[in-house]
């Protein structure tokens, strides 16, 4: 039987998008193709409300935050990590591959970014390159105050990086209005296509820098050397040096037509209105959120505590095969007793939602 995702990625993908698979490979090269990468990437742009068109990247969100990070910054650079989540350790760790001086911005994990402790680093600390962070922490729940950090990193002309891979699609995120300099996201979440894709976005000033640093880190990530094969190859190979997966960029545009058809500002409320639901309908199970305050819960995922009695590896394979429902819990890194019910994109309806919540409760009262 087919299995639910309720995952936090992959999530649901559409039959129409799905149906794109079944199409005869196209190349990756040629007038048809170019024709075509400049639509995908410029339909891109309307999700995100932005004038700068974006870096896709054959690999994962990953992979395009590795190659803003390498392409913008230097051994010794300094930059500083707002850490209050399993996701913040990726940046480090990609941070700390490079050599870079990196300095922490901790928060508890069910806190968001402290604003006030943020100006006060930046205002002191004056050589901090760039402030990195999770908008969307999917291993807590947490949903960071993109618009205000990002305000506060120009104010000091700090670069920002956002991590977006859990945002991208579900989340209202006005790019070039909200003064961001770096977004990273991938194709699986909420933009509701296969993983393969990485999505990345950069600012005027970010991409100024990218041109006139000497330095070169790498190859097929490195931004200055994608930039080069994009204009010398633009009128045949327009996306960079690689192979383009363009199945995958064709399932993209097909995803993005339907959120463009739901209209844009109607998805994000939907998912405003499924989280509200969720966690209602949470609480009145008597479980514990994990984020209480409503302000900073995300709108695409929950998250909750089990009872002690119930352990989580039993409480997930009953879901999976009783219910045929997958869900996600804790990364090892949070609480073991967290689960997490994805709503993103697709996942973020009333019917899925109803499955959901009904497997949960028949689970914890053993019914």
């Amino acid at each position: 039987m087919k299995k639910l995702l309720m995952l936090p990625g992959p999530t649901p993908v559409s039959k129409d998008v799905l149906k794109v698979f079944s199409q005869q490979v196209k190349p990756h090269y040629g007038i048809e193709w170019k024709k075509r990468y400049e639509i995908i990437t410029n339909k891109l742009k309307k999700i995100l409300f932005t004038k700068h068109r974006p870096y896709v990247i054959p690999g994962s969100g990953t992979y395009v935050m590795e190659a803003a990070i390498s392409s913008l910054l230097k051994k010794n650079d300094n930059v500083l990590i707002c850490y209050n989540g399993y996701w913040a350790e990726r940046l480090k760790e990609i941070c700390l591959s490079y050599e870079l001086k990196i300095s922490f911005l901790k928060s508890n994990f069910k806190d968001p970014v402290n604003l006030s402790k943020l100006e006060k680093i930046l205002s002191s600390k004056k050589k901090i390159k760039m402030v990195l962070f999770v908008h969307v922490e999917t291993s807590t729940g947490l949903e960071n105050p993109i618009n205000e950090i990002c305000s506060i990193c120009s104010k000091y002309n700090v670069l920002s990086f956002v991590d977006s891979v859990g945002g991208l699609g579900g989340v209202k995120i006005q790019f070039d209005k909200m003064k961001i300099d770096i977004l990273a996201s991938s194709s699986q979440k909420c933009l509701n296509v296969p993983a393969g894709l990485g999505i990345l976005f950069l600012s005027q000033k970010a991409k100024l820098i990218v041109k006139k640093n000497k330095f070169r880190s790498g190859w097929s990530l490195n931004l200055s050397n994608l930039n080069k094969y994009m204009k010398n190859w633009k009128s045949w190979h327009p996306h960079g040096p690689t192979t383009a997966p363009v199945s995958i960029f064709m399932a993209l545009e097909k995803s993005i037509d339907n959120i463009i058809k739901e209209r844009i500002n109607k998805r994000f409320r939907r998912h405003l209105i499924i989280k509200n639901y969720v966690r209602k309908k949470i609480k009145n199970l008597g479980l514990k959120l994990f984020i209480e305050n409503e302000e900073y819960a995300s709108s695409v995922l929950t998250t909750f505590l089990l009872p002690s009695k119930i352990k989580l590896s039993y409480f997930i394979n009953k879901m999976n095969k009783n219910y045929n429902i997958l869900i996600s819990g804790d990364l090892g890194f949070i609480d073991k007793h967290l689960v997490r019910i994805a709503h993103m994109g697709n996942s973020a309806n009333f019917s899925y939602i109803n499955k959901t919540l009904n497997a949960i409760n028949r689970i914890i009262n053993f019914k």
